[in-house]
C-alpha cells in the first residue's frame, strides 16, 4: 500500500502536499472525495478528527492537520530547507498563510462581512503580505529563501491564487499586487520547470 492523500476535488489545504509529493516523485494515492462521500466518512467516524485532508500511511496510520502533512512531503521531496535559520523562515511564512485564512473575518450578515474584510484588506493582512514581501527582500529573491523555492513559496502561491479567484469576497482579486516581492516570486515559481506542471 502507497501512501493515500484524501481530500476535496479542489487545491485547498491539501495543495501543497499534493505539489511537494509530485515534485518529488514520491508515489501517492490522490483520493478527491466530494462532500457527500465526506459526510458519510465522516459520520461513520472513519477520519480522526472529521476533517480533511488526511493522509494514510503504507501502515494504515492516518494523520491529519494540513500542516504536518505539508511539511512530511517537503521533507520526502527535498522542498524543506535542513538548515535550522531557514526552517524558522520557511515555517513563518507557512504559519502567516495559515493565519490569513483563520483570521479572514466570516461574518454571517452580508454587510457586516463587507465592512470587516474591508478592514481586515486595509489592516491586518497588509500586515501579513508586507511580511512577506520583506522576507522576500531580505533573501534576495526571487524565493523566500533565496534562488531556490521551497514549501513555503508554494503555500503562498496557493494563498495568492485563492484571492486571485475571488473565493474571499471583498478582498480584491489583484491584492498582491501592491507587493512587488510577491509578484516576482509568482512569476518565478510559475516560470520554475519543476514547478509548471503545477500551477493553478
Amino acid at each position: 500500500m502507497s501512501l493515500k492523500l484524501t481530500y476535496f476535488p479542489l487545491p485547498g489545504r491539501a495543495y501543497v502536499a499534493r505539489v511537494c509529493f509530485a515534485i518529488g516523485g514520491i508515489e501517492f494515492e490522490d483520493e478527491r472525495i466530494p462532500g457527500e462521500e465526506f459526510g458519510k466518512r465522516k459520520a461513520a467516524g472513519e477520519l480522526p478528527l472529521g476533517s480533511l485532508p488526511c493522509l494514510t500511511l503504507p501502515n494504515g496510520r492516518m494523520i491529519v492537520e494540513s500542516g504536518a502533512i505539508a511539511r512530511y512531503a517537503a521533507k520526502r521531496a527535498g522542498l524543506y530547507p535542513a538548515d535550522a535559520e531557514k526552517q524558522l523562515l520557511c515555517d513563518e511564512a507557512v504559519e502567516i498563510c495559515s493565519s490569513v485564512m483563520s483570521k479572514t473575518p466570516y461574518d454571517k450578515d452580508p454587510e457586516e462581512k463587507k465592512k470587516n474584510r474591508e478592514a481586515f484588506a486595509e489592516g491586518l493582512l497588509k500586515k501579513f503580505f508586507g511580511l512577506l514581501n520583506q522576507r522576500i527582500g531580505e533573501s534576495d529573491g526571487p524565493f523566500i529563501l533565496g534562488s531556490e523555492f521551497c514549501m513555503a513559496d508554494i503555500a503562498v502561491y496557493s494563498l495568492v491564487k485563492m484571492l486571485h479567484s475571488g473565493f474571499i469576497d471583498h478582498i480584491p482579486t489583484d491584492y498582491d499586487a501592491q507587493f512587488s516581492g510577491i509578484v516576482t516570486m509568482m512569476e518565478a515559481l510559475e516560470g520554475n520547470a519543476r514547478f509548471a506542471p503545477h500551477k493553478l
